[in-house]
């Protein structure tokens, strides 16, 4: 895989436990991975900006740049343009059906974070960011 990017929405950066968002976007955008952020809430930075990760992200897609959230592939779209990185390598991460399908939709690799299973075409599944980042790193040999 020549390209990969994760397009996170802010609702799956929630800490819990000993899982810190910060540490495991650090790790992998030290791997290389190209960071997006996607949402089309107008208030994402301000959950960026209090989460503390604005340095782990490449690119922020957000409601203020894009009018048309699901089931419109605009964010996914728009944030693979700003990276350079084509859809097709790289890796959508939702939380919900609806966001797997619309990435789907745009020719994007999907992954999903959930703690309960989800039907749905995917190549990741994980409980957590952290358990993502592991699948990953067994992926991409990294």
């Amino acid at each position: 895989m020549a390209y990969l990017f994760l397009l996170i929405s802010h609702s799956q950066l929630r800490v819990s436990g000993e899982e810190r968002a910060l540490d495991v976007l650090k790790y992998l955008q030290e791997k290389g991975i190209k960071i997006a952020l996607g949402s089309s809430s107008i208030n994402a930075r301000t959950i960026i900006k209090k989460l503390g990760i604005e340095k782990e992200l490449d690119v922020i897609v957000d409601g203020t740049l894009i009018k048309k959230g699901k089931p419109d592939p605009k964010v996914f779209n728009e944030a693979a343009r700003l990276l350079k990185v084509p859809n097709n390598v790289s890796l959508v991460v939702e939380d919900s059906i609806a966001g797997i399908i619309v990435a789907r939709r745009g020719g994007f690799m999907t992954a999903v974070i959930s703690s309960l299973p989800m039907p749905g075409d995917v190549m990741i599944y994980a409980k957590s960011l952290s358990a993502l980042k592991d699948e990953i790193e067994k992926r991409m040999n990294i």
